[in-house]
């Protein structure tokens, strides 16, 4: 420049990149230490996550209301078949230090354990932990897991988590356990993957509430007595008996409520002098 200023390479980032940004932090943020000393909510949420995965179906906490569990927090079966228990293994004001980590991991040997020795029909294991682990730390549990004769084992660290919970699928569950709102972005997000099926709950929901009450109303009006049905025939002129003869007649009912557009039942009804 002129003044003898000069001017270094400057990053611009968007608005949109800072609020994911800033998401994606309070959300990691949330999971080290928002759920501290809640096991409750911890096993709720873990559980909700588990469930999103596809693979695992029957997803469900061996105690809904806390409790000692044998080291066994969720229930699942894997791929159709395979027995699967979960397990917890969050630390309070999580930091990733050293001891952090072979707190999670000791969780994880223990309660493998635990489960193995309470159940031998397992066939698979689930570690969740607010813990960020390595690659290489996953993969030795895992291999550990493995040689207790397990046909799968995996471990959801805290980034994991984070991934899950900062999904489309995962953002109703971080608003209910972790306490953070949806961005305008992930609002977009969210309604372009659940609107039509939330406008499909609704709609369906009237539409069997109705029905209900179509019902209840037809049943109740079925109740009413009839004391009297009385149908006039009215001729064009008089007639004696010898000229008008045998004759037949035809009347249609039907009997309709405007509130709920509810049909009663229909008569044909024939009669002949």
């Amino acid at each position: 420049m002129s003044d003898g200023l000069e001017v270094e390479n400057v990053k611009l980032v968007s608005p949109r990149s800072q609020r994911n940004s800033v998401m994606t932090f309070g959300t990691d943020e949330r999971l080290k230490s928002y759920l501290d000393t809640n096991q409750l909510q911890r096993e709720r949420m873990c559980t909700a996550v588990l469930a999103l995965d596809k693979r695992f179906m029957n997803v469900r906490p061996r105690h809904p209301r806390g409790g000692p569990d044998g080291g066994r927090d969720i229930e699942a079966i894997l791929n159709g078949e395979q027995k699967t228990y979960g397990a917890i293994g969050f630390v309070n004001q999580a930091n990733d230090s050293t001891d952090h980590k072979k707190k999670a991991q000791r969780k994880f040997l223990d309660d493998l354990a635990s489960a193995i020795t309470a159940d031998s029909e397992i066939n698979a294991f689930v570690l969740f932990t607010n813990v960020n682990l390595t690659a290489a730390e996953k993969d030795t549990l895992i291999q550990k897991a493995t040689k207790r004769g397990l046909a799968y084992c995996e471990i959801f660290d805290r980034e994991r988590i984070r991934l899950v919970l900062d999904g489309a699928d995962g953002m109703a569950i971080r608003f209910q356990s972790l306490g953070i709102p949806m961005s305008e972005a992930e609002q977009a997000t969210f309604f372009a993957r659940w609107g039509d099926d939330i406008q499909s709950v609704i709609v369906d929901g009237f539409s069997e509430i109705k029905k209900s009450l179509n019902r209840m109303q037809f049943l109740q009006e079925m109740n009413a007595p009839l004391d009297q049905f009385l149908v006039l025939l009215e001729l064009d002129r008089e007639y004696n008996g010898n000229e008008i003869g045998h004759f037949r007649f035809f009347e249609h009912e039907s009997r309709r409520t405007a509130r709920w557009a509810l049909y009663g039942d229909v008569w044909n009804i024939g009669s002949r002098t």
